[in-house]
């Protein structure tokens, strides 16, 4: 099916379609009640400023389904390790190997919290969190970021090379944790990237460019496949001029959302999950370049952040184009990134620079009760880096401070509690 791109005067106008898959039953948001739900005890230590000088750069906090741990990533002496702390920064442990020429860059938890699989010198390795049983598990070259099964028992990943002539070789695979072994599932030519396990797990969705040309806009399609290898299907059809970008599934697994446009004007779309009935959800103008963020936990929203230059806003829509909603903040130079929906879909995190530095805000789906959570100061420089939600809704964990000398801290969803839980050292 080839897609048209349909441009109004409007910055954004709610589209007048109607898509029947909505209405089917919602799966229900997450009910996680965790071990450690009251906030941590702030810490003595003070934030870092910016040029001051730590030997450690600490990021990217990632809850374990349970919440009672953290895992993270952790620069000194030039390599990058993966650690696990509980959230009041005790007991602290190294689960990356001790070796400081290779360094981690990627981390997941499985499903039931009971280990992590992260990347480390360019293969994939799989630990339990207190760091026992590290095991690698590919010997292939340079794996990008990997992603667990909802079962637990696979991971997907994709590697392959990139020639002088920025003509790539890419495809997704995905090992059995406990057999290693690996399987081919995009047998392609091109490139195939961005993959997102189906909720039941039985199809991965991701994106490929059969021509190869790594820089070059157009030509990207969103595929699915099962994790055997078979049923690849072909669910956009894109040109030259066009691409598929960012698949993302629904909760329930019936519907995939999509990006689909050009250089000048491009939209978020959904489709059933076999690429019939494709919907055009957003109608932005021009250079507008809405990005999708993902689904509401009970599939009724998706939000997207959209703005031509600055100010760029967050949205909230409903898959079949209705009950279109600005939840950030209006007529101002601003910029506003990573829209995070809380577990149980009560609230939507994202970060702004409307107060001069990088925060945290929360807002409820329907726009009201906006609030600032960090209030970070102009001498850390960039503000906040990263946020994460944790499983229980109660608390975010994110990453603050100047590049080089970052620090984890974690807040309680109602603004107090905030607390520095790791050092510098």
């Amino acid at each position: 099916m080839q897609f048209g791109i349909t441009t109004t005067a409007l910055a954004i106008v709610i589209a007048a379609v109607t898509l029947t898959a909505c209405t089917a039953a919602q799966p229900t948001p997450s009910t996680t009640v965790c071990a450690t739900t009251a906030p941590v005890a702030p810490t003595a230590t003070p934030l870092l400023v910016a040029g001051s000088s730590s030997g450690d750069d600490e990021r990217y906090p990632h809850w374990s389904p349970d919440c009672t741990k953290i895992a993270f990533m952790s620069s000194s002496e030039g390599s990058d390790h993966i650690f696990v702390m509980n959230p009041g920064g005790s007991d602290r442990s190294q689960i990356s190997p001790d070796d400081d020429d290779a360094d981690a860059t990627d981390l997941v938890w499985s499903p039931n919290g009971a280990q992590i699989a992260f990347v480390f010198d360019r293969d994939i390795w799989v630990a339990n969190s207190d760091g026992s049983e590290l095991s690698r598990i590919t010997y292939i070259s340079s794996p990008d970021f990997t992603t667990w099964s909802p079962d637990g028992t696979l991971l997907a990943f994709s590697s392959g090379t990139i020639s002088p002539g920025n003509v790539a070789s890419f495809n997704v695979w995905v090992v059995n944790k406990e057999s290693y072994q690996l399987t081919l599932v995009t047998p392609m030519a091109g490139i195939a990237r961005y993959y997102e396990w189906s909720p039941d797990g039985t199809r991965l969705a991701f994106i490929s460019k059969e021509d190869g040309i790594w820089e070059e806009y157009g030509n990207w399609d969103v595929y699915t496949v099962k994790p055997d290898g078979s049923g690849l299907r072909q669910l956009t059809n894109s040109d030259e001029r066009t691409q598929a970008t960012q698949p993302r599934w629904s909760p329930d697994g019936k519907l995939i959302a999509f990006e689909f446009g050009n250089h000048r004007s491009s939209d978020v779309y959904v489709m059933t999950a076999d690429g019939s009935d494709v919907q055009q959800v957003t109608h932005t103008e021009p250079y507008a370049a809405p990005s999708l963020g993902g689904w509401s936990p009970d599939g009724s929203m998706l939000t997207f952040t959209a703005g031509v230059h600055r100010p760029r806003s967050v949205y909230v829509v409903q898959p079949d184009g209705f009950g279109l909603k600005q939840v950030s903040h209006q007529g101002n130079d601003h910029e506003t990134s990573r829209p995070q929906w809380s577990p149980d879909g009560a609230k939507i995190a994202f970060i702004s620079d409307i107060d001069g530095n990088d925060d945290i805000y929360l807002v409820n789906p329907d726009s009201s009760e906006l609030m600032q959570l960090t209030h970070t100061q102009l001498h850390e420089s960039v503000g906040v880096w990263d946020m994460t939600w944790s499983p229980d809704s109660t608390q975010l964990a994110y990453t603050v401070g100047p590049y080089g000398a970052r620090r984890i801290q974690i807040i309680s969803a109602d603004g107090t509690g905030a607390a520095q839980v790791t050092d510098a050292e």
